[in-house]
């Protein structure tokens, strides 16, 4: 009984030093655990009844409340109790023999010991649980109050840094788009110094492209033009200024306009260029410009060229391509004098003549010969499969258009150019089957280009000068007519038709308009009508609600008319003054 009952006690003693002390409350609560266990165990042990366990809930009640502290003194003033009724043999133990009071004794102290005990050990394992939890959480909250106090500072910097990228990113795009706003400034600006349409030339097919440099906002400035001469003859440049901005916008505005207005007064290639390079020489600051400009005679095919510095032209025809590397000086502007040479070409039947920057032909790390050479092959093979996809369509076109975007999707990069591109591409479109049809708005400053196609058509089909002449003035008559009165009592201009046909030995001419005929008066005049009849075999004239239709025919005598062979180009010697 010492081991169950007396043990615990004499160890339960110095809890009341080694843990914190009971308050007042918790004293007088024990002091009525052990009042209440003293009544209950005396009342149960007095009774001849075995209800000994009805000190169990009371000896609970101890464990649970006071833990060992309660429960060691409780169970055993409650043996203690027990065992003095069984010494004296009342109650429960009343008239048993010894060993059934001592078996029975035995039994209680064992339950209430064992089961006291392990309430008051489960009771405070159970407390020592809750203050570890407690502490953990304590512990656990400091952590979380810590962490929570870190991420805050880190939220109000993210808060910060996420606000301060929203104003770079607001700042980045707001310049991005005042770049891309001068750079389509910047496009705008150059594209109109450039010609705003090329000119439409009856038997010339012609196409351009411009593309701005990505890299550089700023203005470049190469540049072309198609120039329209006295004689049927086209003037062809292709020029680049060097450097970018307004300066170089400056020079090319310059250059182009003095070209125009050197060409018309003396179209030669050498004379040309001399005028440029005393303009530019006379500029207050000079720059460096590399030009190449050409004389077409669409009527003998006849080409000349000067070149000043520039990448050389690219005549594609027949499978093959030519350089035209001839009559080349220094750039423009780079000499004190300007000396330059000329040198010739006869075109072949239907080759195209290509102009260009060095933009489309010079990459890094790359010879500028190897993109010339390149340039010849990407054309001559474009040109070939163009030419058949062409053939097969029952209205074919020169197809110009569609060799340049060709070449720059085979030279430039999608989003990438580095420097400004200018492309100039010129074919001379064959009559088809002895067949001329030119149609243009009936103004006078367009007849000379009727009647340069004329000659041309009359020349292929191999009529003699003389004939061809007498031709050429008869529908140079009824063009003027349509000029002057087709759409006299109209605001607009209207279309001018010319059709030539050749039918075995007789040329079938038609020139038509879409205007309203005038009645002749008798204010003079009227004799273009009497001069065609005279120099053609039949004039008729017919006249519609839709318009007027002069038909002219004239028997030629067809000459044969050999093609001048496509020798290699040859140069002549520098130019002196302006040719009359």
């Amino acid at each position: 009984m010492g081991v169950l009952t007396v043990a615990p006690f004499l160890l339960c003693i110095p809890l009341f030093r080694e843990q914190r002390g009971w308050p007042l409350r918790q004293w007088a609560e024990a002091g009525a655990v052990l009042l209440l266990t003293t009544g209950v165990c005396t009342a149960a042990a007095l009774m001849r009844l075995p209800v000994l366990f009805l000190s169990l809930p009371v000896l609970g009640w101890a464990a649970w409340r006071l833990q060992l502290r309660g429960a060691a003194p409780a169970a055993l003033l409650a043996s203690a109790v027990t065992t003095w009724t069984a010494v004296k043999g009342i109650g429960p133990f009343a008239g048993r023999p010894v060993h059934e009071q001592m078996l029975i004794l035995q039994a209680f102290n064992a339950c209430i010991a064992l089961t006291s005990f392990f309430l008051a050990a489960l009771v405070s394992e159970r407390l020592r649980a809750a203050a570890a939890l407690a502490q953990a959480a304590s512990e656990l909250e400091g952590r979380v109050a810590e962490r929570t106090r870190q991420l805050s500072a880190v939220n109000a910097r993210l808060v910060q840094e996420i606000q301060e990228r929203s104003h770079a990113q607001e700042r980045l795009g707001h310049e991005q788009a005042l770049a891309r706003h001068e750079h389509d400034v910047a496009e705008t600006l150059q594209r109109s110094l450039l010609p705003d349409r090329l000119p439409d030339l009856p038997g010339i097919a012609l196409a351009a492209r411009y593309v701005p440099a990505t890299t550089d906002l700023r203005i470049g400035g190469d540049w072309y033009d198609v120039v329209q001469l006295p004689g049927g003859l086209v003037g062809l440049a292709v020029g680049d200024v060097a450097g970018h901005g307004l300066p170089a916008a400056a020079t090319m505005v310059q250059v182009r306009t003095a070209l125009r207005a050197y060409a018309l007064q003396d179209p030669s290639p050498p004379a040309v260029l001399r005028g440029v390079h005393q303009l530019v020489a006379r500029l207050a600051a000079p720059e460096m410009v590399t030009l190449v400009y050409l004389l077409l005679d669409p009527v003998s095919r006849r080409l000349r060229w000067s070149n000043a510095g520039h990448p050389p032209a690219v005549v594609v025809g027949s499978g093959a391509s030519i350089r035209l590397t001839g009559a080349v000086a220094p750039p423009i502007g780079v000499t004190p004098d300007g000396s330059f040479t000329e040198a010739e070409l006869v075109l072949p039947p239907e080759a195209t003549l290509l102009l260009y920057t060095d933009g489309l032909v010079e990459r890094r790390g790359v010879s500028v010969l190897d993109g010339i050479e390149r340039l010849g092959r990407e054309a001559s093979e474009a040109s070939e499969a163009l030419a058949a996809s062409e053939a097969s369509k029952a209205q074919p076109d020169d197809g110009l258009e569609a060799l340049c975007d060709h070449l720059l999707h085979a030279f430039l990069e999608e989003n990438h150019v580095e420097d400004d591109v200018a492309l100039l591409a010129m074919r001379l479109a064959p009559s088809v089957e002895g067949e001329l049809d030119v149609r243009l708005p009936a103004e006078a400053r367009n007849l000379v280009q009727v009647r340069n196609a004329l000659r041309r058509w009359l020349h292929e089909v191999g009529a003699s000068e003389q004939q061809a002449d007498e031709v050429l003035v008869a529908c140079g008559e009824a063009c003027a007519n349509v000029v002057q009165h087709a759409y006299s009592a109209t605001t607009a201009t209207g279309d001018l038709l010319v059709e030539a046909r050749l039918l075995e030995d007789t040329v079938h001419l038609r020139v038509r308009d879409e205007g309203q005929w005038r009645p002749a008066t008798d204010r003079g005049g009227g004799w273009g009508l009497q001069l065609m009849r005279a120099l053609m075999d039949e004039v008729e004239v017919e006249h519609t609600t839709a318009g007027t239709t002069v038909s002219l025919r004239r028997r030629v005598d067809l000459v044969s008319r050999p093609e001048p062979p496509p020798s290699p180009h040859r140069s002549t010697a520098p130019a002196s003054e302006p040719r009359e």
